[in-house]
């Protein structure tokens, strides 16, 4: 599956962001483990217009809370609820030195301070022998009605993913990111400059299995996996797992076989390898030395990796040097 961005959790931040990646019309998956106790789901939700200790003016307040305003209106219609209210907070004096700040923003004629006329109306709930002030023009985001009704559009756009988000999962790449089936744009790769077109007749296309020499630590993870030659797929199944690929979803993890990195240990280095490849319909496995790496369940009978076509060995790097041998091809009524 490609889309336009990869957005990591559905708090505060990845609710408004996938918010207004859909009003551009622009495509997107989130990852959220929906946890039950994050910082936005605990958050109380108060717009404030002042801060800190000297009680002084948020930074372009005026824009902030208009903005913040018509933001959350404009949701909340979307979605049929109330997002936003408009509610005084009541500042109970905490010190002398806190109450007496207070009170000389109000002489200063700070437009969002007033002392509360009625200083006695809380005693039956709160201890407050200093008394306290009020704080005007302030908001209240519902986010305990609005993150989970956003999240449940989501769910219903097929547009999330609830799982753990595992950053080594994540590959970098110059022109998009890749995280496990998910993929940023663009559609092809980028053609190195200066270099002539592609020669599609030397280029193999559809499932790989991977066998990469230890150059570096990060390589040796790849031997045994399935990779998704010359498409934007990329990983479809690491080492160690079982995944299914289904028509218009993300790839999903079925099983773990095991840790990927003990699983490297049925690799031998600078010694012959038995590599088995078994592809029974949309059902492919690795084999290596007698070990189960990786099996991938392509369930989509038109995805470029469930496709009849030629076999080869492809050698992508220079200068490189590969040995085969006693290659046996046994096919399945």
């Amino acid at each position: 599956m490609q889309v336009d961005y990869l957005i990591i959790g559905q708090g505060l931040c990845g609710t408004w962001l996938s918010w207004y990646l859909t009003k551009e019309n622009r495509s997107f998956i989130v990852i959220d483990n929906n946890a039950p106790i994050t910082p936005s789901k605990v958050s109380a939700g108060i717009i404030n217009p002042v801060t800190g200790r000297r009680m002084v003016k948020v930074w372009m307040v005026q824009q902030v809370l208009s903005f913040a305003h018509e933001a959350y209106k404009e949701i909340g219609n979307f979605l049929g609820l109330t997002a936003i209210s408009q509610k005084n907070i009541i500042d109970f004096f905490p010190n002398a030195h806190q109450r007496q700040v207070f009170l000389q923003r109000i002489e200063e004629g700070e437009e969002y301070l007033n002392s509360f006329p009625e200083q006695n109306q809380f005693n039956s709930f709160f201890n407050y022998e200093l008394g306290c002030g009020e704080i005007r023009h302030s908001y209240i985001a519902h986010l305990d009605t609005l993150l989970p009704v956003w999240r449940q559009q989501l769910q219903n756009n097929g547009q999330l993913h609830e799982e753990e988000f595992e950053i080594e999962r994540l590959v970098i790449k110059e022109r998009s990111v890749q995280y496990r089936s998910v993929t940023g744009v663009p559609w092809t790769r980028a053609q190195p400059a200066g270099q002539p077109p592609y020669d599609l007749k030397f280029m193999m296309t559809g499932p790989q299995a991977d066998f990469w020499f230890p150059v570096r630590a990060q390589s040796a993870a790849y031997t045994g996996q399935w990779y998704s030659e010359n498409t934007m797929q990329g990983i479809l199944a690491y080492r160690g797992q079982v995944t299914q690929a289904l028509p218009g979803q993300t790839n999903r993890l079925v099983a773990t076989i095991g840790d990927k990195q003990a699983l490297g240990g049925y690799v031998k280095i600078n010694e012959w390898n038995d590599y088995e490849i078994i592809a029974r319909g949309g059902v492919m496995m690795h084999i290596m030395n007698g070990q189960l790496m990786a099996v991938f369940i392509d369930d989509n009978k038109d995805s470029v990796n469930n496709q009849p076509g030629l076999i080869g060995f492809e050698i992508e790097s220079q200068p490189c040097k590969i040995s085969v041998r006693d290659i046996w091809l046994r096919t399945f009524d």
